[in-house]
C-alpha cells in the first residue's frame, strides 16, 4: 500500500488508490499534526467545522430555519479559547452540560436535574438532527479542552490528557462520501456493501467530491501553518465559505 499524505493530490488516485486513501485520511491527518499544540489541532478542526455549519445554515435557510444557538454557542467558545479571550471557567460548566446531552442522545445515559434542564432548554424537540454530528464535534472538542486544562469533568472513567483529534472530521468525510452518492446522480444497485464500494468508487472521480477532498486538504494545511495574529482573520474568512456548492446545500440536510 503506497504511504499516502495530506499532501497527495486525491484527483490523481484511482480505482484502489481512491479507497486506501480516504482509508488512510485519519492516519494522515495524525502524522500531519503530530508535534502540534493543542491550539493548531483545534483550529484545523475549525476551520472544516465552520464550513460544514455554514453549508447546513444554507440549506436550513431556504426552509426559513437556522442551526441552533447552542451550536452557535459552542462554536463561539471554541474560537474564543483559540484566539485567547476565554478560560476554562468561561466554558466547563457549559462543556459538561453538552457531552452529557450527547451521551444521553447517543446511548441513553441518564442525566442529572441539571443536565435535564440544559437539555430542554436547548434541544426542545429532544434533538437536533440536522446538525448533530457538527453538535457532537464541538461537545468532544470542548471537553478535550476541559479535560486537557485539568477541569471538572461530571462523568465517570474520565479519560486522560491527549491531544485534540481529528474525530469529528473523518466522521465528516465518510458522511460526504455517501452524500456525494445521491448528490452526483451516482447509480448504486442495492445497499450491499459491494455495491456501495463500487458506487463510492465512482464518487471517488467526480469533480464534486475531488472538489471535497482538495477543500479539506487545503483547510488542514493552513492550519498547519497559521501564526497566532492570523487566527481572527481565519475565523472570518472560513465563516463565510462552505464544504459544499450552495446548490446542494439543502440535499445535504438529509444526511
Amino acid at each position: 500500500m503506497e504511504h499516502f499524505t495530506l499532501n497527495t493530490n486525491f484527483s490523481l488516485l484511482t480505482g484502489a488508490e481512491t479507497h486506501e486513501w480516504i482509508q488512510s485520511f485519519p492516519r494522515m491527518v495524525t502524522e500531519a499534526f503530530a508535534g502540534s499544540n493543542d491550539r493548531t489541532r483545534l483550529l484545523g478542526n475549525l476551520l472544516v467545522l465552520e464550513q460544514y455549519v455554514r453549508t447546513l445554515q444554507q440549506g436550513m435557510s431556504e426552509e426559513c430555519r437556522d442551526v441552533s444557538d447552542v451550536l452557535k454557542h459552542a462554536l463561539d467558545l471554541l474560537w474564543e479559547y483559540l484566539e485567547g479571550h476565554t478560560n476554562l471557567m468561561d466554558f466547563e460548566e457549559f462543556a459538561n452540560n453538552l457531552n452529557a446531552c450527547v451521551l444521553a442522545y447517543n446511548t441513553g445515559e441518564s442525566l442529572t436535574d441539571t443536565q435535564e434542564d440544559f437539555f430542554k432548554t436547548h434541544f426542545p424537540d429532544g434533538s437536533l438532527a440536522d446538525e448533530w454530528l457538527a453538535l457532537e464535534w464541538c461537545a468532544i472538542l470542548l471537553m478535550t479542552l476541559v479535560i486537557n486544562e485539568s477541569g471538572r469533568v461530571d462523568f465517570e472513567d474520565c479519560p486522560e490528557k491527549a491531544p485534540i483529534d481529528f474525530y469529528g472530521l473523518a466522521e465528516l468525510l465518510t458522511l460526504l462520501e455517501d452524500a456525494c452518492i445521491e448528490l452526483t446522480d451516482t447509480p448504486k444497485l442495492s445497499d450491499r456493501a459491494v455495491d456501495l464500494q463500487k458506487a463510492c468508487s465512482l464518487v471517488h472521480q467526480t469533480p464534486l467530491f475531488r472538489q471535497i477532498v482538495k477543500n479539506i486538504q487545503n483547510s488542514l494545511k493552513t492550519a498547519l501553518t497559521a501564526e497566532p495574529g492570523q487566527f481572527a482573520a481565519l475565523r472570518e474568512e472560513y465563516r463565510n465559505n462552505t464544504i459544499l456548492p450552495k446548490e446542494y446545500a439543502a440535499d445535504l440536510l438529509k444526511y
